[in-house]
């Protein structure tokens, strides 16, 4: 989405997750990446990586003089991680009931909101199956025909 709205060209490089690509990064193969905020604060705060945008719609309270993406000429631009617990379709309704009861239970328990903000995961609250439903296609639809997705610390390079 950024390579298509910035007119930069990029090329993309498939890694088998975020830490060969942060080992990259930080020895200089590759000159940035879109990263997770959970994987690239560490080394951010270290002064090992410069952010250079954060690509949700507001700042990130760790590191709150860092600018989005919107706010530095893509006002249309917002991405960000989500993650979902997913079960098999033929799992009874009472045991996915349980399953869900119980993770809306963790989610909206406050320290344990506060445990996943401490490790740069922003929880969402609970929802409900609609919600979810609504959630997940318009995301579906966002991202239709624009390839790779960008994560949330945006534009992350190896310090100097």
């Amino acid at each position: 989405m950024f390579k298509q709205m910035a007119g930069v060209e990029m090329t993309h490089v498939p890694y088998k997750g975020a830490g060969p690509a942060l080992t990259d990064l930080l020895s200089g193969n590759i000159q940035l990446m879109f990263d997770t905020l959970g994987t690239a604060l560490p080394p951010v705060k270290s002064g090992m990586l410069r952010p250079l945008g954060v690509s949700s719609t507001e700042r990130i309270p760790d590191l709150p003089d860092l600018p989005t993406i919107a706010e530095s000429g893509y006002p249309d631009y917002a991405v960000s991680v989500w993650y979902g617990i997913a079960a098999p379709s033929k799992v009874p309704d009472d045991v996915a009931d349980k399953i869900k009861a119980s993770l809306d239970r963790a989610l909206n328990d406050e320290a344990f909101r506060a445990s996943l903000l401490k490790i740069g995961f922003p929880p969402l609250h609970a929802k409900s199956q609609a919600e979810i439903d609504e959630f997940v296609n318009t995301d579906r639809a966002r991202w239709a025909g624009r390839g790779q997705g960008a994560e949330h610390i945006a534009g992350l390079t190896h310090g100097t």
